[in-house]
Formats: structure tokens, sequence, C-alpha cells
């Protein structure tokens, strides 16, 4: 780390290290400390599938699928230092007057409220706990062959729904990962942040027949073709409305919907009640194998990515609400923002803009 001085304006003294300054009406800030509970477990999955297949043609196979995950003692994150005894009401009122939001314009809601800590010598004290199970539960259809030699082909569709009590995909501590760490767990149960529900995916393979004779100058042109295409649609991933960083009331502990500085969804709204359009991704590949020799051989190759250079939406604005806040009330009110397209085409290999990539590749 590098810092750099600079002198007033006409002096050419230097800094003078070590400089001990005083102190200047600094109030001490509490510490958030992180645990792990006494009981937590290693998470596990129990996987089960049943299949039916059937042989409708000359390799050709139809099949029938249930397929099924149990998530358990998945890693959750509770923030036990608040204190329930202390709990206020808010009065929030929703203002909307285009009426273009999930919420009625002048709805209100009495909305329980934390506004103390248990240990004031600390904020959060999360406690790092395996409370939260998952399901997930799939019927698949799919048509396959891969016995030809000209043509290939796979299809599937694949109808899920994927639930669990707030399942989170973080490698580190968050304050809290639930809207009451104190509430049932079964008011955290709904769409999973992982849940899509209609799928197809296919792909085909075709192999042109070489129609010239080996080794003539025909054959350098029309034989060694192969064309090949992966084909995916599929639901967008499901997203929650979110409110801003704000208290929705002064005597509120911490931000949030009750004061838990959890923002993630407003209750009355639900958790993961919205969905990103549909993803359509269609890739194709071209190659010609040029045989030179029986030993040497030369393929071109041709990539398309995204062929139709269709518009995968990835990044939408998903603060619903602004806030504005007294002592034990607080408006929120519509933001004509939400559900504003941020990002398109820009998750890395997942979702790209259309991409050629052209390449040729020697064997010996």
């Amino acid at each position: 780390y590098t810092s750099n001085f600079f002198a007033t304006a006409g002096s050419t003294v230097s800094p003078t290290l070590p400089n001990i300054y005083a102190a200047t009406n600094v109030s001490p800030v509490s510490p958030a400390v992180e645990y792990l509970d006494p009981h937590l477990q290693d998470p596990m999955v129990h996987e089960f599938d049943l299949v039916a297949q059937q042989e409708v043609g000359k390799g050709t196979v139809v099949s029938l699928s249930y397929i099924g995950a149990l998530g358990r003692e998945l890693t959750n994150f509770l923030n036990t230092n608040l204190d329930p005894s202390t709990k206020t009401t808010t009065t929030v009122t929703i203002s909307d007057p285009n009426g273009t939001g999930p919420l009625p314009n002048g709805a209100s809601f009495a909305v329980p409220t934390y506004t103390h800590y248990i240990n004031t010598s600390y904020q959060a004290i999360t406690d790092v706990i395996s409370n939260i199970n998952s399901n997930y539960n799939a019927f698949v259809v799919e048509v396959q062959n891969r016995s030809l030699k000209m043509i290939q082909f796979d299809a599937h569709y694949t109808w899920s729904h994927a639930l669990d009590y707030n399942q989170n995909a973080t490698t580190t501590t968050s304050t809290t990962n639930w809207l009451d760490p104190y509430a049932n767990a079964l008011t955290n149960y709904g769409n999973s942040s992982f849940n899509i529900p209609d799928r197809f995916v296919a792909y085909g393979l075709f192999n042109a027949p070489n129609i010239a004779k080996e080794g003539s100058w025909a054959s350098y042109l029309v034989n060694g073709w192969c064309l090949n295409d992966s084909f995916s649609m599929s639901s967008g991933l499901p997203f929650s409305l979110t409110l801003p960083s704000s208290k929705l009331s002064t005597t509120a502990i911490s931000t949030g919907w009750n004061g838990t500085n959890y923002t993630s969804y407003i209750p009355v709204v639900g958790r993961n009640t919205y969905k990103y359009p549909r993803h359509i991704v269609d890739d194709v590949r071209l190659e010609k194998d040029v045989a030179i020799q029986e030993k040497y051989h030369l393929k071109l190759l041709l990539n398309v990515f995204n062929v139709a250079n269709h518009q995968n939406i990835d990044g939408l604005t998903t603060q619903g609400y602004t806030v504005g806040s007294g002592a034990g009330t607080a408006t929120l009110t519509y933001s004509p923002g939400f559900h504003a397209i941020t990002s398109t085409n820009n998750s890395g290999f997942l979702f790209t803009p259309r991409n050629v990539e052209i390449g040729a590749r020697f064997t010996f």
C-alpha cells in the first residue's frame, strides 16, 4: 500500500513519521461477531430417480423420468442479538398513485420492529447454524438416438419445482439470512432462488456422407463435412422485490422490513415472486475434415455462439420502493424503475452476444 504526501504550497517540509494525532470526539464502534453453532452439521443431499425407457425405432429411445433431490442441514446465518422483548410497531403506508406496483396505493401495514440489541457491547451476533432444508422434484421427457452414423440427436424437456427455507449460496457469513430469526421456519418456505420450472435442451450432430472417392481432388471439397447444433430454452431465474438499505423507522435497530438488516424481500409481496424473461441460446459448429494422408488431417472449424443474437437478460433493477421514515412510521413509494433492464448477455460463458470463432487444427 502506497501513500502520497503533499506539502502545502511553497513548503518543502516532508511529513514526520510516526505522527500521533489527538482524538477528536470519535464514538466507539461496537463490533459484530460470528460463531459456529454447537449443533452445526455438514450439509448433505439425498438424490433419487425413476426412469422408464422404450425403444420406438432403430436406435431411438424415449424415456420418462422422475428426479428428486432433498437438501438437508444446509447452512444458515441468524442474528441472535436482536431483542424480541423490546419490539415496537412501525406503521408502513404505501404510496403508489399510478397503481403500478404490487401493493395498493394507501395500503397500511403494522410491522413489528426490532429496536434494541440484547448484548449492547455488540451489534450483530451471527449464529452459523445448519437448519435449512430444500427439495427438488422434476419430470423429464427425453428422445434420443446415438446409434446412427449420419445423425445423432438428444432432446429433452424438464418440468421442475425447487423449494427451500431461503437457502443461500454464499461462501462467507452474512449478518442474517432470515427476515425474523425468531419466527417459525415455515415463514421462510417458498420458491428457491434456483427454481427453473421449464427447460428444453436439444442437440443434433449431422455427418454428411462422403460422396467423392477418397484421395480425389473432389473429396477435398465435398467430403468430411459435419454440422452440430445445440439449443437450450428455459424459464428465467426467480427474484424478489427488494428494499433499499434504509431504516423503515428511525427507532429501528437496523435496516430492512422489521429492522433485522435483511432487505432482500418484503413479506407481503413474497419471496421470489418475479422471474427473469426466458433465456434462449442456440450454438452451431460447422466442421470440415481434410485428410491429407492417412496420418495427417486438417480440421477447419466455424463456431457461432448465440446464432440469433437473442437478448438474454441477466440483470434487472430489483429495488421496488424508496423509503421515507420517521419515528414508528414509514412511507414506501413505488419506484417506476423496478424491473428495468440493467444487463443483457453479460454473464461470462453462460450468456453472451453473438460470437463467431474460426479455427483450424492440424493433427499428425
